[in-house]
């Protein structure tokens, strides 16, 4: 893909559209590779640098994501994507690091699987923070989790470290069974504070409590011996909704609606909410807001009856 790219600029008609990739930046690659200094073949302006390596990224050509690999573990090309400016204002703007390695976590070509699972081993890559997280944002998108990706996870989400929080929510919007198995590994660990669990609960688990896969990998939670605190937790991170008294409200999340929720989900909310009820040890403010919400559920289902 970068070669094709790179011939078009020799051509005096503006280039055909790339898969994935929009026309304008194909345009400003073609005519980046026109005003290339040195032996790397590579254009100066960063803009440029990026559209090649999106392009490649989004590909299904095991040769351009060979050299894509090569090209992310080299720190001359890394310096080109991004600008030391863009690592300052990283919170701010993904960097052109992270949108290459989303596109190709989220590419199912094997070659670009391939690609993405041995940059998450690149000490050169992972020699900066920013592109440690950015690696740990992309991960979210990779889909089926390897062995390699769990352990890479593992590593970034021990006590203590700084990638934690953002590794918490790569796990849970990842959504896979290994993502989720080891979200609540960590969960119920005892290395881990409260404070810092509940934190995960009432924001990630909270904005995506109604997939599948979450509502069940906490059915599967409540139903094994949680520590009071953390039932509590689980159970109104599914159930309830009270920014006042979890966050500041202008930094918490918010629920998906439950009417958006698939019917699956529905019934999951379902199940789990009178398995709740029905084995009691429940104080005033869940059980309430479970009946809340199963009601919800049995409005959604058209049923006034328990579905």
């Amino acid at each position: 893909m970068i070669v094709s790219l790179m011939l078009l600029a020799s051509f005096p008609f503006p280039p055909a559209p790339v898969r994935g990739v929009p026309a304008a930046l194909v345009c400003l690659a073609a005519a980046g590779t026109r005003g290339a200094s040195g032996s790397t073949g590579l254009p100066d302006d960063h803009t440029a640098i990026f559209a090649l390596a999106l392009a490649a990224a989004g590909g299904t050509d095991p040769r351009e994501h060979r050299r894509l690999l090569r090209d992310l573990q080299s720190p001359d090309y890394l310096g080109r994507l991004d600008a030391k400016e863009a690592y300052r204002d990283a919170a701010r703007t993904p960097l052109r690091a992270q949108q290459v390695a989303e596109a190709l976590a989220r590419n199912a070509a094997a070659s670009a699987q391939k690609t993405f699972l041995a940059l998450i081993q690149s000490r050169v890559f992972l020699a900066n923070d920013e592109r440690v997280l950015a690696l740990i944002r992309a991960s979210a998108s990779f889909r089926p989790a390897s062995a390699g990706l769990v352990n890479f996870w593992d590593r970034h989400s021990r006590p203590g470290s700084e990638y934690l929080a953002t590794t918490m929510v790569a796990l849970v919007e990842n959504g896979s069974r290994p993502a989720l198995e080891l979200f609540a590994k960590k969960l119920t660990s005892r290395s881990y504070p409260e404070d810092e669990k509940a934190a995960w609960m009432h924001s990630t688990v909270l904005a995506h409590r109604n997939d599948l896969a979450l509502l069940e990998t906490c059915e599967r939670l409540l139903k094994g011996r949680l520590p009071p605190a953390l039932r509590r937790t689980v159970i109104e991170s599914l159930f309830d909704y009270r920014p006042e008294a979890w966050c500041l409200p202008a930094v918490c999340a918010s629920p998906p609606p439950l009417r958006t929720a698939a019917q699956p989900s529905l019934a999951a909310v379902s199940r789990i909410g009178q398995a709740l009820l029905a084995a009691g040890r429940l104080d005033d403010v869940e059980r309430t807001a479970i009946q809340r919400r199963l009601e919800e559920v049995r409005q959604l289902q058209g049923t006034g009856r328990d579905p």
